[in-house]
């Protein structure tokens, strides 16, 4: 018998506070959701959560909490699609399978 488990996901509303010199850039407001995704690397099933920020004006941002076993020095990598790809904006850089795993779930999973 199999049991499976469904996690509900939430919109959560962030204050940012910029503090600029400008006072026309002192605020903005994001949202963030967090999501788990599963993927499959070198014949491996990993989950693990990935937290999604919208920032005013910008494009979405993801952050990935990278499973220990694939711990190459950073933890977590922040991702953002590019118009050529995704990229890694902030982290250690990616094998580019595991990359394109990650990636794929996190399309199937938004």
């Amino acid at each position: 018998m199999s049991i499976s488990a469904y996690q509900q996901t939430a919109d959560v509303q962030l204050k940012v506070v910029n503090n600029a010199p400008d006072t026309r850039v002192n605020t903005g407001v994001a949202s963030a959701k967090i999501f788990n995704i599963s993927f499959s690397y070198l014949k491996k099933a990993y989950r693990t959560k990935v937290m999604k920020v919208l920032y005013a004006g910008r494009d979405a941002m993801y952050k990935v909490v990278m499973p220990s076993s694939l711990n190459e020095g950073s933890y977590m990598h922040w991702l953002q699609r590019q118009d050529e790809g995704w990229v890694v904006i902030l982290g250690e850089p990616m094998d580019a399978k595991l990359l394109k795993a990650v990636t794929t779930a996190i399309g199937t999973q938004e």
